[in-house]
């Protein structure tokens, strides 16, 4: 029943579109990850260190059991961190690694770039 709740919820609590275009403004083009992968564990775990080009003065860590969801886990972070509602952030794009090779789904190097 509480997640039905939930649901309706999320459904009726849209913002608008002048309140995304807002938040998106807020949004960085682009942020710096350091990716490290714990064989021992089996865990990615990624640092953000740049916002814009511009270095993070927070400690901004979050881990992952694989990379797609390193990337989500990323991006929720950032967004957390700019303080973004959880409305708002169900309607925000997602940045993306720049240097993935879709064929195998493995960023190619541990400084990741992510960008709109």
């Amino acid at each position: 029943m509480n997640t039905v709740l939930l649901k309706l919820r999320s459904l009726l609590d849209q913002p608008d579109i002048e309140e995304l275009a807002a938040y998106q403004h807020k949004m960085p083009q682009s942020i710096g990850v350091e990716v490290s992968y714990d064989r021992q564990t089996g865990y990615y775990t990624a640092q953000v260190t740049q916002l814009d080009k511009k270095r993070t003065q927070s400690l901004l860590i979050t881990e992952s059991k694989n990379e797609k969801e390193l990337v989500s886990m990323v991006n929720d972070l950032v967004l957390t961190y700019l303080d973004f509602p959880e409305r708002i952030k169900r309607n925000m794009p997602q940045l993306l690694p720049t240097d993935i090779d879709f064929a195998d789904g493995r960023a190619t190097r541990r400084r990741q770039v992510f960008a709109k």
